[in-house]
């Protein structure tokens, strides 16, 4: 019978043993593809199969981004520009894909698919499914063709005057922290910049919520991404992203509403070109079929004005905040910058707004300022990218060698890896802006087009470099003249841990990111600032 114990006991054993040996078998197939196939790969190991070698590399790293640990695998096993991983069954199993050639693969030479990895991460985060990055196929199409033209070159000249307006209160609020003395968290006060200009751009209207930016943020530091092997914790964070969620939503949804009302109370309405903001490109169908905004339509506005919010400020802040603290390390560059900014605007700050306001092209004029922000790009890229290829895909070729492709196979597109190869960028720990003015190759840089990839390319390429790129060229301007930046706090070493880089001597623990919506500095990034000489 089975409510005898000794009965129970035996169907719970066999279970067990059931379970146990099921689990051994496809251990057991997995790990033999890797041994029966003759792929590049770092030491393997029948039961942890990469997740060990990974975990050393990893323990080595003051940050828990992983590219420049998988970077240094890479150097020290003398692997090729593809190898693979194998973290059955405690991640994804990867083909990593480190050089220009490879890179191409699933982003220009094809277009792979969005992988399931990154569909669910930006699920579990609160952002949603729907959120353009995390779509594939039709439903991304229909995305992009709403909100791409929205974020143009063209289009983003025409947010200049939400760009200055925020670029004036940035430089107030440095200017107030110059005053004080104090020594603080300074993404904290960048993030303001880009969230308040993002706002505007989604919504066309003026950001009135600070609140929503420290949400947001927190968002971002207890997102997924993070690891937390606390179970306790890891419930509690899971409870305050909904508690965040919902306060977004809302606010989502009362503007979207407001909005669909006034513009289907107009008398003309934009089209998708003069459209003035994000939202009114997503609204514009259904007021023009004279549909009710519906529950799908809200659904695309509220994950993509929430996506746009967190992942957008995030990496501008996370990629600013690095070029603050490069600013601060390499003088010398910091000079250059100035000088650049002295040749093309006055000296003063509301003169140099007033320039701008006037003549928004002026931001043409700034190579060197454009080089710093891609350079810095270079050292620390927002992200990592990763696809699935198709499911009749069963091999690729790259220089004359085949590569094996199995089921669940996902491609790991390591811009990082590419970035600080000294082939391709030689002294690739160097901070050298210079590199990105060179006039004797392809495009007029130094380097192949496919090695340099911050944002991605192809035609899944990020969609808002351009306002970032902006955003980041005006905060320049606004602050590099006017104040000094010093890190502070930061535990810089005297020999580098990975033998790739040796920016821990000089950036200590941020030299190696933090992942959250986008990999930034780890940890706080304390600063304390000063009014550059003659300036105060």
């Amino acid at each position: 019978m089975l409510t005898d114990p000794s009965t129970i006991a035996a169907l719970a054993v066999a279970a067990i043993s059931f379970g146990v040996i099921s689990f051994v078998r496809r251990l057991n197939a997995h790990r033999r593809w890797y041994s029966d196939h003759d792929v590049p790969q770092p030491p393997h190991d029948w039961f942890w199969g990469h997740a060990k070698v990974v975990g050393e590399y990893a323990s080595r790293i003051t940050g828990d981004y992983m590219q420049a640990a998988w970077s240094q695998m890479k150097y020290d096993f003398k692997l090729p520009e593809v190898y693979y991983l194998d973290m059955w069954p405690f991640g994804p199993e990867f083909i990593m894909c480190t050089g220009p050639e490879a890179s191409a693969i699933a982003t220009t030479t094809n277009v792979f698919p969005q992988a399931d990895v990154v569909t669910n991460y930006f699920a579990s985060a609160s952002i949603g499914e729907t959120f353009i990055e995390a779509t594939n196929g039709p439903l991304w199409k229909e995305l992009h063709q709403m909100l791409a033209p929205g974020l143009t070159p063209a289009a983003t000249k025409t947010y200049n005057d939400y760009i200055l307006d925020a670029a004036k209160e940035l430089h107030s609020r440095i200017q107030g922290l110059a005053t004080s003395g104090e020594v603080t968290d300074i993404p904290a006060h960048l993030g303001r910049y880009p969230f308040s200009i993002i706002w505007r751009v989604f919504f066309g209207e003026e950001f009135k919520r600070p609140d929503l930016h420290d949400k947001t943020r927190r968002l971002a530091d207890i997102s997924p991404g993070v690891p937390q092997l606390n179970p306790v914790k890891k419930y509690l964070w899971k409870r305050e992203r909904a508690s965040i969620t919902r306060v977004l939503e809302a606010e989502i949804e009362k503007s979207a509403r407001a909005r669909f009302e006034q513009l289907k109370a107009a008398k003309t309405l934009p089209t998708r070109t003069t459209a003035t903001c994000l939202l009114d490109r997503m609204l514009l169908g259904q007021v023009q079929a004279g549909l009710p905004l519906d529950d799908r339509l809200m659904k695309l506005i509220s994950d993509n004005g929430k996506g746009m919010l967190a992942a957008g400020f995030g990496t501008t802040s996370d990629t600013f905040s690095y070029v603050t603290m490069l600013l601060s390390v390499f003088p010398e560059a910091l000079q250059k910058l100035r000088d650049e900014h002295n040749r093309v605007f006055p000296s003063d700050f509301d003169d140099t707004l007033q320039a701008l306001r006037s003549d928004p092209s002026l931001t043409k004029r700034l190579a060197y300022t454009t080089a710093v922000i891609q350079e810095t790009l270079r050292l620390f890229p927002i992200g990592m990218v990763v696809r699935v290829p198709p499911p009749d895909m069963k091999s690729f070729e790259i220089n004359g060698k085949t590569y094996p492709v199995k089921p669940n196979h996902n491609f790991g597109i390591m811009a990082y890896s590419s970035h600080y190869d000294p082939e391709i960028f030689p002294s690739p720990s160097s901070f050298r802006p210079e590199r990105f003015l060179g006039a004797d190759t392809e495009d007029g840089l130094s380097f192949p087009r496919n090695a340099y990839r911050p944002f991605e390319r192809g035609l899944r390429a990020c969609m808002g470099q351009n306002l970032a790129m902006e955003e980041m060229r005006i905060a320049l301007v606004t602050l590099a003249r006017y104040f000094d930046f010093e890190l502070v706090d930061h535990n810089p070493v005297k020999t580098p841990r990975l033998a790739h880089t040796d920016l821990d001597t000089k950036l200590g623990d941020h030299a190696f990111q933090k992942s959250r919506f986008s990999a930034g500095p780890n940890g706080e990034a304390r600063m304390k600032v000063k009014f550059a000489k003659g300036t105060q």
